[in-house]
């Protein structure tokens, strides 16, 4: 059995369309969820940084465990006059499996719970900040690493993530209620080792 520890830092950017499901407020013909529908473009911005230690058995079986703080921006377009946004810092945990194929590659699959904090919505429509109640993400991941070098990896992961966010304070009547979103992307990278 071998042990390792590692410090990562990542730097993630994404950009994509989402359905948009839900009812709009102060609008009796519609304040039932699901009466309303649209499409919005997002931008996500997410920065981290933690300790991951990793335990590797008959040089082919890795467990790992990880714990982190980050950053998130959501900036959400509902139209070209009502732009939300949305940051938050975040403690986050981590757990992973994986297996060594002897042959370069490594797969596997993760787990990751970020539980935020400072959690914040500005309206531009509104001028207004509001205070969310909470924001949360559990993430699950598949990994694809090809070990080009000692020094380098290639890698691919299909991420599958569920963010909650709890709604927020009153302000002039308005707030952001309680959502769910449900993002699938596929992030490569290059891991660089020192």
């Amino acid at each position: 059995n071998r042990s390792s520890t590692k410090l990562q830092a990542n730097f993630i950017l994404l950009a994509g369309y989402t359905d948009y499901v839900g009812s709009l407020l102060n609008d009796p013909t519609c304040d039932t969820y699901g009466c309303y529908k649209s499409r919005t473009a997002n931008k996500i911005m997410d920065i981290d940084i933690g300790v991951r230690k990793s335990y590797l058995f008959a040089n082919h079986i890795e467990l790992s465990a990880g714990l982190g703080i980050g950053y998130r921006y959501w900036d959400r377009a509902l139209s070209i006059s009502q732009v939300e946004d949305y940051r938050w810092y975040s403690l986050r945990t981590m757990i992973g499996v994986s297996y060594h194929t002897g042959n370069k590659f490594t797969f596997g699959g993760e787990v990751e719970y970020q539980s935020g904090f400072n959690e914040t919505m500005g309206a531009s429509n509104l001028g207004t900040t509001f205070t969310l109640g909470g924001a949360d993400i559990i993430t699950f991941s598949i990994p694809l690493v090809y070990d080009y070098s000692s020094k380098m990896n290639f890698t691919a992961k299909f991420i599958y993530e569920k963010q909650t966010i709890v709604a927020s304070n009153i302000i002039n009547g308005y707030y952001e209620p309680d959502s769910t979103a449900k993002n699938k992307y596929i992030q490569v990278g290059v891991d660089f080792k020192f």
